[in-house]
């Protein structure tokens, strides 16, 4: 018990430290300043933007695209119409008033006039274009997928779903997902068109999410500290099955945090902890019963190769 809350804390210690690094790390701020680029657009213009482009994923304007991106609109793209916010300014001649609200003259006793700013709302249409409507610089990425396979995977995978009370479903997924974790209808989806690796982790994440954050955990934690939460006891796990998973899940972890510390996963630990560690007793305790299973299955035979050999020396 002791040796193995001691590997928790290490494997912990080393996410942190991991996430640390990729704060620090030259590509993960480039990813930042890229991302930084594009606006936020509001719920009606994001709505505009599906309707006429359901498959956009980053827009911005024909002059971003070119000047700071380093990207070039294709010929013959369609833009997609938003409705911009274009306030109109204008400068209005007025009295200048002193501190007491009178009207200030000069030397002459003739009044000073000043320049009054005002901005009247008003909106105009403006289009934008989805970066698979442009050509260019590639635009810095973060590794959202794990590549490879797994020892004993099938073994593997039928001890993981036993950590789930839900119902566990591998299932192609549309968009960018690769599992979901619905606490109404108590199932989790896997996307089915992953490696085995990826199937692994993605299948501890969401069930971390069923384990930590319930209906009510979902209305006091939000959704930032839950991905971080579950992210990290996904990797604390699979470190202690033997499998690698920090290239995605420390750019992972920090694409959420997305501070120059980890602040937000310093301020879970305790929870990461106590999660993982209940996760990673509840595995030994189905393999143990697994191994038991097996070796009653043996047993009659084994008797049976006893006795056929009793006889043989009796002979």
């Amino acid at each position: 018990m002791q040796e193995r809350e001691k590997k928790i804390k290490e494997l912990l210690q080393k996410a942190e430290e991991g996430v640390q690094g990729v704060f620090e790390s030259e590509s993960f701020q480039s990813y930042l300043k890229i991302m930084a680029k594009f606006h936020d657009y509001s719920a009606r213009n994001v709505q505009l933007i599906i309707s006429q482009k359901p498959d956009a994923s980053y827009v911005a304007g024909y002059q971003k695209w070119k000047k700071e991106l380093k990207r070039i609109v294709k010929k013959g793209e369609k833009g997609i119409a938003i409705v911009a916010y274009t306030p109109q300014t204008r400068y209005d001649e007025v009295p200048k008033l002193n501190e007491e609200g009178r009207p200030v003259l000069d030397a002459d006793g003739k009044l000073v006039y000043t320049l009054k700013k005002t901005i009247k709302p008003a909106f105009s249409i403006k289009y934008v274009f989805d970066i698979s409507q442009t050509e260019g610089e590639p635009l810095p990425t973060l590794p959202d997928r794990l590549e490879g396979t797994v020892e004993n995977y099938g073994q593997i995978l039928e001890s993981v779903k036993s950590l789930s009370n839900f119902k566990i479903e591998f299932q192609k997924i549309e968009g960018n997902a690769m599992g979901l974790c619905d606490l109404e209808e108590k199932r989790i989806v896997i996307d089915r068109d992953m490696s085995e690796l990826q199937s692994i982790s993605v299948l501890i994440h969401e069930i971390a999410h069923e384990r930590l954050h319930g209906i009510a955990g979902r209305e006091t934690i939000d959704r930032q500290t839950r991905e971080v939460e579950a992210e990290a006891t996904a990797y604390v796990v699979c470190e202690y099955l033997g499998l690698d998973t920090s290239e995605v899940a420390f750019p992972y972890i920090a694409s959420w945090s997305k501070e120059k510390d980890t602040k937000t996963l310093y301020q879970s630990l305790d929870r990461i902890q106590k999660n993982a560690h209940e996760m990673i007793c509840n595995y030994e305790e189905y393999m143990k019963g697994q191994e038991k299973e097996q070796d009653t299955e043996k047993a009659p035979e084994q008797k049976k190769k006893v006795r056929k050999r009793q006889n043989e020396v009796e002979r």
